[in-house]
């Protein structure tokens, strides 16, 4: 009879650690997406705004096609697009200064 309700109390502990784990996961792991999203957009950002900055002379400074470069893997790591894709081979393209 005790190792009965022993069995009952630590199934409905164990239940109950299991629910607040599954709720801890899925909390962690929509701030996560959504710090993926904002990185992302950021990156993203960076790209375009060199991009407009350099785009009338074609010519960047090198440390500036670095950054481009750099921020275009960890974008594409996250999925990039065609869009910023295009926009880094064009500067890739340019003269450097």
């Amino acid at each position: 009879m005790i190792n009965q309700i022993l069995l009952f109390v630590i199934t409905g502990i164990i239940g109950f650690l299991a629910a607040i784990i599954k709720k801890t996961f899925v909390t962690f792991g929509k701030k996560f997406r959504s710090f993926e999203l904002a990185n992302q957009n950021l990156l993203r950002s960076q790209i375009v705004d060199i991009y407009y900055s350099y785009k009338k002379t074609k010519k960047i400074p090198f440390y500036q096609k670095e950054v481009v470069n750099e921020c275009h893997e960890a974008y594409a790591k996250n999925g990039g697009n065609s869009f910023v894709e295009d926009l880094v081979k064009e500067i890739n393209s340019w003269d450097v200064i």
